[in-house]
């Protein structure tokens, strides 16, 4: 039984010696600093870590960008959607298109965030149909000057959404039929004025341009007819477009 102990604590022993020995082996010496040395240390920058708005298209410069579009556009009370009942008649959309230019302006010194603002060339309307089968079927069009002024958000240096407000400026407006077209610019307020959401996706980027696409919704805030007894109508539109960037 004495042998046995014996056995034990010498093995126990020998077992703890060679782990002293191990850590006196790989410890390393650490040199400690005295209050004098420390404050004599440089200041860590630790700018670079603090998450910061980022690069995006433009990196906070100045970005022209120019844009072709198409789509479908309506005359509606509320200004959202296309079918509403206008004047008793049912309406539908009509193909609109939309060229124009713009410039972006950074905001808050911050690349992410942009303002965006030019001038386009717009088309909307409508078409109406009426009679007992629906069988008289007339167009209105309109073509306008549009000012957007809307602000950016770029999520990545490929994806941005943005929102804002758009102005218009009256330049035609025709109501088209079987076997004719009427001005009734007269009947058109010259000034539109609605809203405006849309998202675009950079497909190719470089130092010098990139190239997008992307959708555009517009939805009417004010009336559009100057006669007496007219409904509300407001413009809609839903286009896609391609862009580019300079």
């Amino acid at each position: 039984m004495k042998k046995a102990l014996l056995v034990v604590v010498l093995t126990i022993s020998f077992i703890l010696n060679v782990n002293a020995q191990r850590g006196r082996e790989s410890s390393v010496p650490v040199d400690v600093l005295s209050s004098e040395e420390i404050a004599k240390q440089e200041p860590i920058d630790v700018s670079d870590l603090i998450p910061t708005c980022g690069p995006a298209t433009g990196n906070g410069k100045i970005v022209i960008r120019g844009y072709v579009a198409g789509g479908v556009s309506g005359l509606t009370k509320s200004g959202f959607g296309f079918s509403d009942m206008n004047n008793g008649y049912d309406s539908s959309p009509i193909f609109s298109w939309n060229v124009g230019a713009d410039v972006k302006l950074p905001l808050f010194d911050c690349d992410k965030f942009g303002f965006r603002t030019g001038l386009s060339l717009q088309t909307n309307g409508a078409e109406f149909s009426m009679g007992d089968f629906n069988d008289y079927n007339y167009k209105i069009k309109l073509i306008y000057v549009k000012a957007p002024a809307v602000v950016e958000y770029d999520f990545t240096e490929k994806f941005n959404l943005y929102s804002g407000l758009k102005f218009g400026y009256l330049l035609s407006a025709k109501q088209d039929y079987d076997g004719g077209s009427d001005d009734i610019k007269d009947q058109i307020k010259s000034i539109d004025f609605g809203g405006v959401l849309g998202a675009e996706y950079k497909l190719f980027c470089n130092d010098k341009i990139s190239l997008g696409a992307g959708l555009n919704y517009d939805f009417g805030l004010s009336d559009i007819n100057d006669y007496d007894g007219a409904d509300k109508n407001k413009n809609s539109g839903i286009t896609a477009f391609f862009s580019a960037d300079f």
